[in-house]
């Protein structure tokens, strides 16, 4: 009913029956009804959690249960996808389009590990300091902070720092 009477609203502001329609929408607000259409927008599960909580007896408590279900359901799928792909965008992408979900703290560990493992790296390329370290560089860290560098590097030492 709270959509009916918002699409009412929107359509007729003014409309004959707009201050009935406000009212009613008003009092819906309050019930069980407007408290799952919030948490339901809200799109979090903590919301869903804490309407099915507050009311236990609600017609709409199964609805709430399906919402929170789906959530969970895309998260999980997110994640999965997120480790499967193991970058750094691969996981901002999870955190930015999961702004709710369980596996985020897993997904900032994870871009720190990949950070380390991206920095000590390009510090291993720099050491040897050869074509073939950036190269086998820039194949493992496609996503790597210094890709550019080590395409810049091999690009400095073919034109003749070793006389080559």
């Amino acid at each position: 009913m709270i959509d009916l009477y918002e699409a009412y609203l929107a359509d007729w502001p003014a409309g004959r029956f707009s201050g009935e329609a406000s009212a009613r929408l008003d009092a819906l607000w309050r019930t069980d009804q407007g408290a799952f259409v919030r948490a339901k927008r809200s799109g979090s599960p903590v919301e869903l959690e804490e309407f099915m909580r507050a009311w236990p007896r609600s017609v709409y408590l199964a609805d709430a249960r399906r919402e929170l279900d789906a959530i969970r359901v895309a998260d999980d799928e997110a994640w999965r996808q997120a480790l499967a792909i193991n970058t750094y965008q691969a996981y901002d992408t999870y955190l930015a389009t999961q702004s709710w979900g369980r596996w985020r703290i897993e997904a900032q560990a994870a871009i720190g590990r990949l950070r380390e493992q991206d920095y000590q790296a390009w510090l291993y390329a720099r050491r040897v300091d050869e074509i073939w370290a950036y190269n086998n560089y820039r194949s493992l860290y496609p996503w790597g902070y210094w890709y550019d560098s080590a395409f810049y590097r091999i690009d400095w030492i073919r034109g003749g720092r070793h006389g080559r």
